[in-house]
């Protein structure tokens, strides 16, 4: 057995700690990377889900707007249609008592 100095000791312990605490400082150092990439990933995957809802929630609702300008068209159409058959009903008394008017029959 080998008879060290104190202070060779001491530079043993101490060169045994450091190798640990640079083993533990690696290790960290690759957790806190890790947890990094995969907070990335979770906030991409965030992301891209949040987009997607987006997406679909914009489609359900713009085709709900486009059934209603449909709705409206139809029904302003149909407006129309009763206004003309009411005016081509009434045109020929209308003229006849525009006729009588002019003319004072």
């Amino acid at each position: 057995m080998e008879n060290k100095t104190l202070l060779q000791q001491v530079k043993e312990k101490e060169l045994a700690i450091n190798t640990r605490l640079d083993r533990a400082s690696g290790d960290a150092d690759r957790l806190i990377s890790d947890a990094k990439k995969e907070c990335a990933e979770i906030m991409n995957k965030g992301d891209e889900d949040g987009r997607t809802a987006a997406l679909a929630y914009f489609n359900g609702e713009k085709a709900k707007i486009d059934a209603a300008v449909d709705a409206i068209r139809l029904s302003a159409s149909r407006e129309i249609q009763v206004v003309n058959a009411t005016a081509n009903r009434n045109m020929p008394a209308a003229v006849d008592r525009i006729v009588r008017e002019v003319t004072m029959r």
